[in-house]
């Protein structure tokens, strides 16, 4: 009895388990239109860009190492006094 049970419950779950769909319906299509305003705006590519002058970013200079006196300004600044580093 019980290897009766377990093979309709195996049967049962095996042909429960199966996709289930219709292959005489066909799939849901989209049709997208052409956008024939911005089809065909660009004739030749701008090349204006290139006669334009180089921008050249200035290099900075080595920063040197803080003064010997440093600690003192620091804690004076944050006292409130007027320092000047």
């Amino acid at each position: 009895m019980k290897k009766l049970f377990f093979f309709m419950l195996f049967i049962t779950v095996l042909f429960s388990c199966q996709v289930r769909h219709d292959h005489s319906k066909q799939m849901q299509q989209v049709r997208v239109p052409v956008d024939s305003a911005q089809k065909d705006d660009v004739q030749k590519s701008d090349d204006s860009w290139q006669d334009e002058g180089l921008i050249e970013i200035p290099q900075e200079g080595k920063v040197g190492p803080p003064p010997a006196d440093i600690d003192d300004k620091i804690e004076r600044m944050m006292k409130g006094e007027d320092v000047d580093l």
